[in-house]
């Protein structure tokens, strides 16, 4: 998913995204990555936008940073809040910084 990110970042030369990409990809802690959407645990990408989300970006911010629409933003934050058992935002980063995801 990053790799998308970063394929569109460097076609248009945005380096503030790549270097912010990289530094995400870098902090995830392992135990919550999983490619499967079977399981509970979290995609890449949804770690990097919870951890956006705590950061207090925007869901415009987060589209703009990772090249995604808005859409997909939304979407990856309803998947997130379904994992976390929340029903909005403020739930959400409070729940990431408690189980050590931010």
């Amino acid at each position: 998913y990053l790799g998308s990110a970063e394929t569109s970042a460097q076609r248009i030369g945005d380096i503030r995204s790549l270097g912010r990409i990289a530094a995400l990809r870098r902090e995830l802690p392992e135990q919550y990555l999983d490619e499967s959407s079977r399981d509970e645990r979290f995609s890449e990408r949804e770690l990097i936008v919870l951890r956006m989300l705590v950061s207090g970006l925007s869901n415009t911010q987060m589209a703009k940073e990772l090249s995604f629409s808005v859409s997909t933003i939304r979407n990856e934050l309803t998947g997130i809040y379904r994992k976390l058992d929340v029903s909005g935002r403020a739930e959400a980063a409070a729940a990431a910084r408690q189980l050590g995801l931010a």
